[in-house]
C-alpha cells in the first residue's frame, strides 16, 4: 500500500494548478505597503485583513517582506503599530483569502462524496501557543476551524491541516465567494470554540486559548507558502511570476507609468466635461471594476 500511496503523491505533485490558493508564496504585490485599522486592509495580492464587529484598537502596517523560510523569497507581514490590549467577546481579526466559488465546484459540497482537502502553510508569529485557522463558506453559512501551536516565537514553522468535505454544505456555481480561508490574529469568545474539525453553522475562527498577536507594537506576524489542495498535502506548487500575476489581475489591476509620455489606451471627449477612455485590462475581471487614481494623477482632455 505504501508503494501505491507514494505513486499517488508523486502524480499529484506533478500536476499544475492543484493549489486553490492564489499567490500563496506572496510574490505578487501590486499595492505595495499599506497601513490601516479594522476591515479590508490589503497589501500583497489576493490577501485581505478582515475584522469582525467590535471596537477595535489595533492598527497595523501590511507589506510584502523578504523574511521567508527556505525555498521561498517573500512573506506577508502584519506589523502591529497600535496595540490591542484587551480583546472583547465580539472581536476577531483574521488574515484571509477569498476563493471564487466557481473554482470550487469539484469539491462536491452538499453531496455524500464531498472531497477532503489539505491546507498547508508556513507561519512566523511573535507569540508561542495556540493560533486559529478556519474555512468559512458564505453560500451555506457553514464553517470549520482548527488550531495550530507555535512552538518558538519569531521562528518559521510549517503546518498542515486536513479537513473533511462538507456533505451538508453549499457552494454556488458563480463568481461570488466560495471559501474564506482565514488565519486568526486575535479572537474573542463569540468566535472561539474548542470543538474543532467539525462543520457547523457557526463562524468560529479559533480555539479558546487563541493568543493575541496584536497586543504589542513590537509584534510582527508573517505568513507564506499557503496551499489548499484535494486529498493529502504535497510540496508547495511554485508558479512562475507571470502566471500568478495574471490570476491576481482578475481581481485587481494596477497600472503605473514607467517612462515620460507613455500612452495607455485611447479616448475622446464626450462633451465639455467628460471623456470616454478605452482602458485595456490584462485579463477578464471577476466583476465590473471600479476605477481609482493616485493623488498625483492628472488627466488632460
Amino acid at each position: 500500500m505504501s508503494i501505491n500511496r507514494d505513486f499517488a503523491d508523486l502524480a499529484r505533485s506533478s500536476q499544475s494548478g492543484r493549489n486553490l490558493i492564489q499567490n500563496g508564496s506572496m510574490t505578487v504585490n501590486q499595492r505595495g505597503t499599506q497601513t490601516g485599522q479594522g476591515d479590508n486592509g490589503k497589501a500583497t495580492d489576493r490577501w485581505v485583513m478582515s475584522f469582525f464587529a467590535g471596537g477595535q484598537e489595533s492598527r497595523y502596517t501590511l507589506s510584502q517582506d523578504s523574511s521567508a523560510p527556505v525555498g521561498f523569497s517573500y512573506s506577508y507581514k502584519v506589523d502591529c503599530t497600535t496595540a490591542e490590549s484587551v480583546v472583547a467577546a465580539g472581536e476577531a481579526l483574521v488574515l484571509q483569502q477569498n476563493i471564487e466559488a466557481q473554482n470550487l465546484q469539484h469539491l462536491d459540497y452538499g453531496n455524500a462524496a464531498a472531497k477532503t482537502c489539505t491546507l498547508s502553510w508556513w507561519a512566523k508569529s511573535p507569540k508561542t501557543g495556540q493560533h486559529g485557522v478556519s474555512i468559512y463558506v458564505p453560500d451555506g453559512s457553514r464553517g470549520i476551524h482548527s488550531t495550530y501551536t507555535i512552538a518558538s516565537a519569531d521562528t518559521w514553522e510549517y503546518f498542515t491541516w486536513t479537513f473533511a468535505g462538507d456533505t451538508g454544505g453549499t457552494i454556488n456555481n458563480d463568481t461570488g465567494i466560495g471559501f474564506n480561508v482565514r488565519f486568526c490574529l486575535l479572537g474573542g469568545s463569540t468566535y472561539d470554540s474548542d470543538t474543532t474539525e467539525t462543520w457547523s453553522g457557526s463562524q468560529f475562527v479559533c480555539g479558546t486559548s487563541q493568543v493575541n498577536t496584536m497586543d504589542n507594537t513590537a509584534n510582527n506576524f508573517y505568513l507564506t507558502g499557503v496551499q489548499l489542495e484535494l486529498g493529502s498535502g504535497s510540496d508547495f506548487e511554485h508558479e512562475d511570476y507571470g502566471t500568478t500575476l495574471q490570476k491576481c489581475q482578475r481581481y485587481y489591476y494596477d497600472w503605473t507609468a514607467t517612462v515620460a509620455n507613455e500612452i495607455y489606451g485611447t479616448g475622446q471627449n464626450d462633451n465639455t466635461t467628460q471623456c470616454i477612455w478605452e482602458f485595456g485590462y490584462q485579463t477578464p475581471m471577476r466583476a465590473a471594476p471600479t476605477f481609482a487614481s493616485s493623488a498625483a494623477a492628472t488627466f488632460v482632455v
